[in-house]
């Protein structure tokens, strides 16, 4: 029986994964753009059925905000989805705690279709292929000092690692706000400006991205090729925005993933960490 043409592309796509790990220059700059069409974002993230049901539990927790640990829920949310993306690699997933004990994720991979996922979202160097994750599921906005911890964190704990942070986190960061008829500037208004300038000093001093995906972004997350969509465009509007110094931290240590997140891994995984 011959080959459909999926089974033609996946076929293709695992040949070229094999060259990639074995030698990843030995796709060549002609080789190179053919098989990269053999992926698209769709290919790249698909959500998984843990996923899709975590986000009915989130919707539902949004509602009726009861029958779930709230953090949990959105470390949870954070996890899976990036499970989902092709080419992340499980055994590379870690947490890690700081002074104030909130937990972080650390997602990487070294496939060529996480190579793929790395030039969607415009990381060049192939040597910064991790990503840091910091989940929120808060009724306060990010402020713009919990901006700049994770700049520093991107920067300066994972700054040969790492160009890419992210914030999940159900209500984002400081929104814009009119300004009040007497002319005074809202403190929330100064910190989403404080928050955003951070964020554009920080790619064009050291070509890193932090982003902040929100409600909004957190509900699409069901659909194929959304996560990937979403990092890419939050990643472009960084570009357009200027910038103050982010603030330092404390240390951090690397510690194992909680229950609540590796209970999602396979179980030889779940044994081998």
């Amino acid at each position: 029986m011959p080959y459909t043409e999926a089974q033609l592309r996946e076929q293709f796509r695992q040949a070229a994964s094999s060259l990639y790990e074995a030698n990843p220059e030995a796709l060549g700059s002609e080789m190179k753009p053919l098989v990269d069409k053999l992926y698209s974002v769709e290919d790249l993230y698909e959500p998984s059925p843990g996923l899709l049901a975590r986000l009915a539990d989130y919707q539902r927790w949004c509602e009726t905000r009861a029958g779930e640990n709230a953090s949990h829920l959105m470390e949870e949310l954070a996890f899976l989805a990036f499970l989902s993306l092709k080419g992340c690699d499980p055994s590379c997933m870690c947490s890690y705690q700081s002074s104030t004990a909130q937990l972080d994720l650390v997602v990487s991979g070294s496939s060529y279709e996480w190579a793929r996922v790395l030039d969607y979202l415009h990381v060049t160097d192939r040597a910064r292929r991790t990503m840091v994750v910091e989940c929120k599921n808060a009724d306060d906005k990010v402020s713009d000092a919990q901006f700049s911890r994770l700049c520093h964190i991107v920067n300066d704990m994972f700054g040969a690692q790492c160009d890419l942070g992210i914030f999940f986190t159900r209500t984002g960061a400081s929104g814009f706000v009119s300004c009040p008829e007497n002319g005074k500037q809202p403190e929330s208004e100064r910190q989403l400006r404080d928050a955003r300038a951070t964020q554009a000093l920080l790619h064009a001093k050291h070509c890193k991205y932090i982003v902040v995906l929100d409600d909004s972004d957190i509900t699409r997350l069901g659909e194929k090729g959304a996560l990937l969509r979403l990092l890419e465009a939050k990643v472009r509007d960084v570009v357009k925005a200027g910038g103050i110094p982010a603030s330092s931290i404390d240390g951090i240590a690397v510690v194992e993933l909680p229950m609540h997140l590796r209970r999602h891994l396979s179980p030889d995984r779940q044994n081998s960490r």
